[in-house]
């Protein structure tokens, strides 16, 4: 394969990836402050959330063993404090779509406010509802203009238009309580592909600002990111540093980079535990293969075959191991030793 296939590849693994994470709502419980409110977590003043009357079923079929996710908060004077949560109530609504149609969601909804919130929370809370269908309608409509899906710049345009969209309908303030976490982490996986994606940038460099980073991520998402991150950017410039024939000198400054130097010479160990693998797995198939095309017996090779097997590899484990290797060698397929 060309160094400009692979390159084009990576790329559309990158876009594909962030396509994903952009449509998928990221969720934290982590309640956002207001310095001008002090709020308590509200407990319904009418019939409490979870013992609402049994002929009222709020949630939809796939729901019925799950708790309703909907902890609106309501400050001393009734009045609504419009956190992530709220959000979260709005969206286990309506995660109901395809089970009960949209109309039957809107007046559970509304029925479920009515029974559980006072005014003029109540009020408040539906006027936002309202105001957030609005929204997700529109923005489900969204469409960069003049740019292909496969070109990054797709996802940047596409959030900048996010970001107007939600002034329309929103306040400042309300934008923040609603989707801080979300925008957060969209900014994060943005400037991760921008990195990424940088030809002018070597590996150890990519390596230094992705780590730079991460660690500048506010720290409930740093908690959440960071390994899975630092293992995504391994495996990523790894490859790229693999596809180009990099020395082994690149591999190791872009890991001591990334993950420091304690964790460089622990993969550096796994890379030689793996390279020993290889060189066992191999030679054991190459003098399999021998006895299998000699003249003796059938009985005679498997008993061969089995002493071969239990020299090469004396554990349980790595014979079990083993069988995943021959039976691709078998079927001629390429050997995968997760290098």
């Amino acid at each position: 394969m060309s160094k400009q296939k692979i390159k084009s590849l990576i790329l559309i693994v990158l876009i594909a990836s962030a396509c994903l994470l952009y449509l998928i709502f990221f969720k934290t419980s982590t309640q956002h402050p207001d310095s001008t409110t002090s709020a308590t977590s509200h407990t319904p003043m009418n019939t409490p959330v979870n013992s609402a009357p049994s002929s009222i079923t709020w949630a939809s079929q796939s729901q019925q063993d799950t708790e309703i996710n909907c902890q609106i908060q309501i400050n001393s004077t009734n009045t609504l404090r419009t956190t992530e949560q709220t959000r979260d109530c709005f969206e286990y609504f309506l995660s109901q779509s395809g089970e009960k149609p949209f109309q039957q969601i809107q007046k559970d909804f509304k029925a479920f406010i009515q029974a559980n919130y006072p005014d003029p929370a109540q009020g408040q809370i539906l006027e936002l509802w309202g105001r957030y269908l609005k929204y997700r309608q529109a923005a489900a409509e969204l469409t960069p203009n003049a740019i292909q899906q496969n070109d990054s710049r797709y996802f940047q345009q596409l959030f900048l238009q996010n970001q107007e969209l939600k002034k329309r309908y929103f306040s400042i303030a309300e934008i923040e309580a609603l989707f801080k976490h979300e925008d957060d982490y969209h900014r994060y996986t943005l400037q991760r592909l921008e990195i990424i994606n940088n030809d002018q940038l070597s590996t150890a460099e990519k390596a230094q600002q992705l780590k730079r980073l991460t660690e500048q991520l506010p720290s409930d998402l740093h908690a959440n990111l960071k390994q899975l991150s630092q293992l995504d950017d391994l495996q990523r410039l790894s490859a790229e540093i693999k596809a180009r024939g990099g020395s082994a000198a690149e591999l190791q400054q872009m890991r001591q980079q990334l993950v420091g130097v304690e964790a460089t010479m622990r993969l550096e160990r796994l890379d030689q535990q793996r390279r020993l693998w290889k060189q066992q797995v191999e030679q054991y198939l190459t003098e399999k293969d021998i006895i299998s095309q000699s003249n003796l017996s059938p009985s005679a090779k498997q008993k061969a075959i089995q002493q071969l097997r239990d020299r090469h590899f004396i554990s349980p484990q790595q014979q079990l191991r083993l069988k995943s290797y021959e039976t691709a060698h078998q079927q001629g397929q390429a050997l995968d030793f997760a290098e």
